[in-house]
This record gives C-alpha cells, sequence and structure tokens, in this order.
C-alpha cells in the first residue's frame, strides 16, 4: 500500500501548505490530522511520484537510522537530541541480530504522525533550553525503496540564544534578599549567591532556573525557615533575545522542632523510631535533618517504606513534623542460590528478626556453602583444587548505643574450607570423615564486634574487634611439625616451640594459631552518589592492629603480631556531559611485630612458609578486576612454584603417563604460581567512560590503563623475601590497559566484563606454571630414569590477557 503523495509530502516535509493536488491543499493550516482523513480516499495503491523519494515510503517503511545534521550552531549532542524523540533506529543488538541467519527481529515502522510529534518535542526541547525560534525540518531524509527503509535526517536550525542580561533576588517584602538576614547569616546567603549557576551573559534554561529557585528553597528550609517559598519568573525580550531574571524569597518565621508525629507503626513502638531521629524537640528546624531521619529509619531494614513530611499547620515557631512508616515482616527466611566460574555451585539461607525483644533490633541467622561443584578455577592460575567453604554466623544488630549515631553489630561465626592456596593434607586422620572427604584444609571460628558511627549519610566509621581460633592442615606444616619434634633434643633448636599466639592441636591440625584484630574504618569524601559516583572524590582508609595495642590487646591470644595501614583514594571528573574519568590510588604498608618480624624474616624455610601462611589474609596483593586488570588476582610480581609437586602412587613414585606420541610425560598437582604477598603495595589506574553507540543511557565502553607494584623479591636460593620498602621506580611498576564495556542495572547494580593486556611482563608472566616446576626439577632422578628432559618454558603470549567478569564499580 503506497501513501497519497501529497499527504506524504505534506507530512514529510513538515510544512503544512506545500501539496499540489484540490484535497491537499485545501487542508493548509487546519494541521496534519485532517490531511490524514482527507487522504483516506486515496490509500489505494498509485503510482511512485518522481518528485521526491520521500514519496516511496509506505505503511511498511522502516526507519533504518535517525541523525541529526546542524545548520548553525551544535549545542546538544545527538544522543541528548534522540532522548527526546519516539522514532529510532534499530539499536546495536537489533542489528547483530538482523544480521544472523535464521533470526529475524522487527524494526520500528515509520509513523508519520509520530515524526511531525518528534518536531514539535524538539523544538519545546530547545526553547526550555533558551532558543527562542528554533527550526526543526527533515526535507533531506533519505528512502531506500529496495529495503524500503527510511533514514530520517533531521535538520535543526538553533537559532540565536537568550542571554541573560541581569539576575537579582528579591525579598516578599520589598527590597533586596539580603535585608532578610543578619550578622553571619548575610555571609551564607552572600557566598550561595556567588556558587549560583546563573550569570550575566551566559545562555538562559528553564531547568536551570528551577533547579535554583528549589537550591534557595532548601538553603532556606535547612536554616529554620520551615514555611519558606520562592519565586522566579524570567523576563524574556523576544525582538534582542535577551533576559532578566528575578527571584522573590519569603523565608517566613524561623521555626524549631515541635512534635514528631509517627503513623503506621503496628509492632515497633514510637520511642524506639523518635530515639532514630538526628534531632529532638527544640532545636532548629532542618529540611535536612528531616530527610537524615527518613534514611536512618530505612537503614535498620525494619521498615518498607518510610516517609517524612511536614504535616499541614499554620505558620509558627513551632513546626511539628510526620514520619509514616510502613513496616516489613517481622520474621522471615529467604533462600538464595548461584554460580560462579571459580567457586562453583553456592547456597545461602537465613533466618531473620527484624524487631527482636523490640526496640528494631536485627538478629539474623546465616548459613552459606560454596561446593565447588562445576567450578572451573583453571586458567592463568593453572589447574588448580576447587574451594569449598561451609560458614554459619548469626548476627545481632543494636541499631541504638548512647546515641542514635552508634549502632554495634555482635557476630560469632565457625567456618570449614577448602583454600586452594593453602596445600592439603592427605594424611588427615581418619577420625574426622568431613576433613578427610572433603579435603578441607581450614577451620575458623571466633567472634567479631563492630561498633558503627554514622558520621554523615554514607559515611560511617567502623570500629572493629576480631577474636579468633584458626586451625591449618597442610601436609608441609606437619611434616615441619614431626621433623622439628625429632631433631629437637640433639640440635637444640627450638623448631617448633610453642610461642605467643599458638593454641593446642585442634583434631590433628598442623597449625593452630589466634587471631586478636583491632581495626579502624572509614569511608570520607564528597560526590553525587556514594553507590554510583560520576563526581567528586572518595577516600576509604583502614587501620589495623593484631596482637598487643598499647597493652589494650592480650598479645598472648594472636598467633600474628602486625601493624597495618592501607586506604584507596578514587576521584570521579565528567570531562562532558556523558564522557567521564575516574582516577584511583591504592596503597598499603604492613609491619610484623614480634615473632612474626622474627619468623618472616628467619632463615628456617618451614618456619617462614608456615608464617607465610598465618599472613597470607593479610598481605597486601596486585593484579585482579579491582587492580592492575592485566594480571589476574594477586598475580603481579614474582612468582614461584612452591606449591607445584609431583603426583606420586602409593609408593610414593612419581606417575608418569603417555602422550600422543607415547612418550612418558611426569603427572603434577596444584599447577599454579604461588600468591605471594607483600609487606607494601602501590596501585594507580585511569579509566574512561564513553557512551556505547545505539545502546542507551545504560550502556557505557571503557578504555583503562593500570599500573602497580609490590615489594617483593626473590633471593638467589629462589626463596621469597620481602623487604617492605617500595622502590618507586617507573622500571619496577607492571602496566596493563585494555578495554571493557558497563552495564548499569535496572536495579542499580554495575556490570563490568574487561579484557585486560599486559605491556611489560614479565618471563614468568608468561610461562604456564607446570613447565616451569619441571623445568626446575629437570635433575630429578626418576624423570632423568624416565628419559624426560624437559627444555625451558617457552612463553605463551595469550598469557598476556586476561578477561574479567564483575559486579559492583571498578574503583
Amino acid at each position: 500500500m503506497t501513501y497519497c503523495p501529497c499527504f506524504v509530502h505534506t507530512l514529510l516535509r513538515g510544512r503544512i501548505g506545500r501539496a499540489s493536488c484540490g484535497p491537499a491543499r485545501s487542508i493548509g493550516r487546519i494541521g496534519y490530522l485532517l490531511a490524514l482523513l482527507c487522504s483516506l480516499p486515496f490509500l489505494s495503491p498509485v503510482p511512485a511520484v518522481a518528485q521526491s523519494n520521500l514519496m516511496e515510503v509506505n505503511d511498511r517503511t522502516t526507519v533504518d537510522r535517525v541523525s541529526f545534521v546542524y545548520n548553525d550552531t551544535r549545542t546538544f549532542e545527538p544522543e541528548r537530541l534522540q532522548e527526546q524523540i519516539a522514532t529510532r533506529g534499530p539499536s546495536f543488538f537489533q542489528r547483530v541480530q538482523g544480521a544472523l541467519p535464521l533470526l529475524s527481529t522487527s524494526r520500528q515502522r515509520l509513523n508519520p504522525i509520530e515524526l511531525q510529534r518528534d518536531v514539535r518535542r524538539l523544538e519545546r526541547f530547545y526553547q526550555r533550553n533558551g532558543f527562542l525560534r528554533p527550526e526543526v525540518d527533515y526535507p533531506n531524509s533519505r528512502v531506500d525503496t529496495t529495503r524500503n527503509t527510511i533514514h530520517v535526517i533531521f535538520e535543526i536550525t538553533e537559532g540565536p540564544p537568550i542571554i541573560i542580561q541581569d539576575v537579582n533576588f528579591f525579598a516578599a517584602q520589598g527590597g533586596y534578599a539580603s535585608s532578610l538576614f543578619e550578622g553571619e547569616e548575610r555571609e551564607r546567603w552572600a557566598r550561595l549567591r556567588n556558587e549560583i549557576a546563573f550569570r550575566a551573559g551566559e545562555r538562559y534554561t528553564e531547568g536551570e532556573r528551577l533547579t535554583i529557585q528549589d537550591r534557595v528553597l532548601n538553603w532556606l528550609r535547612n536554616r529554620g525557615f520551615a514555611f519558606a517559598d520562592v519565586f522566579g519568573e524570567a523576563e524574556v525580550d523576544s525582538t534582542r533575545s535577551l533576559a532578566d531574571i528575578a527571584f522573590t524569597l519569603d523565608p517566613g518565621p524561623r521555626a524549631r522542632f515541635g512534635e514528631v508525629i509517627v503513623e503506621g507503626n503496628e509492632r515497633v513502638s514510637d520511642r524506639a523510631i523518635i530515639r532514630q531521629l538526628p534531632f529532638a524537640p527544640g532545636d532548629v528546624f532542618s529540611n535536612q535533618l528531616l530527610g537524615r531521619g527518613q534514611s536512618a529509619l530505612f537503614a535498620l531494614g525494619t521498615f518498607r517504606t518510610v516517609l517524612a513530611d511536614v504535616p499541614p499547620q499554620p505558620s509558627d515557631t513551632l513546626v511539628n513534623v510526620r514520619y509514616r512508616v510502613r513496616e516489613s515482616r517481622m520474621r522471615s527466611i529467604s533462600a538464595e542460590t548461584g554460580y560462579a566460574r571459580q567457586p562453583g555451585i553456592g547456597l545461602q539461607g537465613s533466618w531473620r528478626h527484624r524487631n527482636f525483644r523490640g526496640a528494631a533490633r536485627n538478629l539474623e541467622l546465616s548459613a552459606e556453602v560454596q561446593t565447588g561443584l562445576l567450578a572451573q578455577p583453571s586458567g592463568v592460575l593453572g589447574d588448580i583444587d576447587a574451594p569449598f567453604l561451609a560458614e554459619l554466623s548469626p548476627s545481632l544488630r543494636l541499631p541504638y548505643v548512647f546515641s542514635p549515631q552508634f549502632s554495634l553489630i555482635i557476630n560469632p561465626f565457625g567456618r570449614v574450607l577448602r583454600d586452594p592456596l593453602l596445600p592439603r593434607d592427605p594424611l588427615l586422620p581418619e577420625g574426622i570423615p568431613l576433613l578427610s572427604s572433603l579435603d578441607l584444609n581450614r577451620a575458623e571460628f571466633g567472634l567479631t564486634n563492630t561498633l558503627i558511627y554514622d558520621v554523615l549519610p554514607n559515611r560511617p566509621l567502623r570500629l572493629t574487634h576480631t577474636l579468633a581460633n584458626t586451625s591449618q592442615f597442610t601436609a608441609e606444616r606437619r611434616s615441619a611439625r614431626i621433623d622439628d619434634a625429632v631433631d629437637a633434643p640433639d640440635n637444640g633448636m627450638p623448631g617448633d616451640e610453642p610461642i605467643d599466639g599458638d593454641l593446642p592441636g585442634f583434631l590433628g591440625a598442623s597449625d593452630v594459631f589466634g587471631r586478636n584484630v583491632l581495626s579502624l574504618s572509614g569511608l570520607l569524601g564528597r560526590t553525587d552518589d556514594f553507590l554510583n559516583p560520576t563526581q567528586g572524590f572518595i577516600i576509604r582508609p583502614t587501620a589495623e592492629a593484631a596482637g598487643s595495642l598499647a597493652g589494650l590487646l592480650p598479645a598472648g591470644l594472636s598467633g600474628v603480631q602486625y601493624y597495618k595501614l592501607s586506604g584507596d583514594i578514587n576521584s570521579f571528573i565528567p570531562l562532558r556531559e556523558r564522557l567521564k574519568v575516574g582516577l584511583r590510588l591504592s596503597t598499603g604498608r604492613i609491619w610484623p611485630r614480634g615473632v612474626s618480624r622474627d619468623a618472616l624474616g628467619g632463615d628456617d624455610p618451614a618456619r617462614v612458609s608456615r608464617f607465610r601462611d598465618r599472613f597470607r589474609p593479610v598481605f597486601l596483593f596486585a593484579g585482579g578486576a579491582n587492580d592492575v586488570r592485566g594480571w589476574s588476582n594477586a598475580l603481579v610480581g614474582p612468582k614461584t612454584t612452591d606449591r607445584v609437586s609431583f603426583a606420586r602412587d602409593g609408593e610414593g613414585d612419581i606417575v608418569f603417563e603417555e602422550d600422543e606420541d607415547g612418550d612418558l610425560i611426569p603427572q603434577t598437582l596444584n599447577n599454579r604460581f604461588d600468591l605471594n604477598g607483600a609487606l607494601a603495595k602501590l596501585s594507580l589506574s585511569a579509566e574512561l567512560r564513553v557512551p556505547f553507540p545505539g545502546l542507551g543511557d545504560a550502556w557505557h565502553l571503557a578504555g583503562f590503563l593500570d599500573a602497580g607494584q609490590v615489594s617483593v623479591r626473590l633471593r638467589d636460593d629462589g626463596r621469597i623475601v620481602d623487604s617492605g620498602v617500595l622502590t618507586l621506580n617507573p622500571q619496577a611498576f607492571k602496566y596493563g590497559t585494555g578495554m571493557g564495556v558497563r552495564y548499569q542495572t535496572p536495579v542499580g547494580f554495575l556490570v563490568r566484563l574487561d579484557l585486560g593486556y599486559k605491556l611489560n611482563p614479565s618471563d614468568r608472566d608468561l610461562q604456564d606454571p607446570r613447565d616451569v616446576f619441571l623445568f626446575e626439577n629437570r635433575d630429578n632422578e626418576e624423570l632423568q630414569e624416565a628419559g624426560f628432559d624437559p627444555g625451558p618454558p617457552p612463553r605463551r603470549n595469550l598469557r598476556r590477557f586476561n578477561v574479567h567478569l564483575s559486579i559492583g564499580q571498578t574503583f
């Protein structure tokens, strides 16, 4: 079916009254809707008109592309204009789907009526943003008659913008607004007035006027003027395209908080709700404090919704406020399951009481199991065991401690796990079927108490104390203990004699020690959104002490003693409206103390290895999805094959198997590099985000450059030592670059897919850990008897690349 050429010409030209036939000429200025009615008799097939290819569209024509051409100036990017209209071309994924065989995709059909509405939408958009007489048309749109598609080309003539000539603030009673304030209040008003975005000579926009109006209103209501009002108007000289803007302030009386009204609560008492508020009756009214109270109540987790407002009342020096709440179900049970590449299938369940013994206390009993089923931990780390974790963790949250700004979380825990970073003990006592059947190598139980102080919304300080018992089951440590016990009477070496923090053996564990740790952490900074920031900065400092701290913590309760300082500084810089830069600096330093310092720096390999395993959760690492992305997690720096070993049969002989050529190849276990932490670290990152063309606001492309170094170095004998001092030499940094895709989910989470590339890898970074291990053991007698002669490990350039899929902000 082909539309009447006169009707198509009338609509697609965007100029009513240019038709040449009688029925269409008669509509003139009445509008395009009447043109549709007039054209109904002509909706039968008619020959194509050759005067313009726009005449070739019909009711099956689809939109192939939408683009914008600027005839004079270009104030807004095409992406911003596309957001204002309904006519759209196919997205990136729709184009990909349409290019694939056996896959069909539907495209938007051209709607002439909607297209004309888009013209008005664009004109109104420009008018709201300070352009008095914009012109929008699409005369040069192109029709592909072969594919029956149209490329809609909007031609935009912005015209001269409205320029601000003068901006003034007046009092409703007369005179300038500054007369309403005295002393320091007048100085604060002057600072606000100077910060306001409008300036004489700038382009006027209606949206900016409303933003300034709301900002001034909030400024007044945060200083006690609960009944304030602000009016703004612009006087436009259309001849000269100039505007005079005037704001009128009516502050009303300065008020204080009066009665707090609570509505909707059934099980939680009024007292428990009111005591969480950051103000008390008699305090100077502040709309900001009213909002903070709303956030504090919602953070309890007890209420489904919380609304805060000032109910209707006469203007007075006391103002009553109201909180309307809707309680969540007090008791609930939840169960979740999920899958990740390294831990495999995971299960998590919890029972929660949101008002335990009243006063909005939260009690939660949770259990988590990471089964390791279907896990794929191999790859750049080599073939390693899948992790396993089983944890039971009840927690009690007290929302009010001393004041509404303080809360306390009491969290006892117990967990058993198979840590692939620790060697397993295949000789676990048979009386422990759970540990032996699951090849577990660590068990831990203890108590964590966290005191939280909410300095500002989303900026808490946390003081955390952890007292725990850790048992490690490793064949390497067990052998060391046995050897030390046999040799000690003869050579007088201290071997594995008990030291501060050593605990009695637990279920035959090879190493049992306590952890007594006190830490202080915070979140500081200023940004537009702490969950998904686009501008500003965030600082996350942490200070930690294990063992004794000026006598406050008993040293004998901890088998690790150290001080640790670490922190991240993140900065977010918007270069343009949709072009953003992120910068990050991450650093840290550890000072081992007492026995831990002597053991890590000693000459006894077994003792050094034992304490390195204890410090593994404490050490600093570089590399991974949130660090130097060219490397896998924690693999920046020197690496060893200490964990790799030969597979042996029941008689202790190396197991061989034949390859495709019939040659004997030795089998190995734990084919991965040892992740050696450090006492000092520094890493830097920069990331540029741009819109992903054709995918909308939720999608972005990212390019990044990362650099990092740790203080690990190797001795001549191949053992790793840690000086704890960074060289800060550019040649010592490892550099990685790459690109990625970002997707902002509707629920707020950011999904990231990154491809990292090592710019200056070492030989070891590009070698397979199994090849390195075999070459290091090429003098082994069993290998020589079998005729196996490993050559130097080859460099594998594919290991320059790393793929990271993660959830959450990069920084």
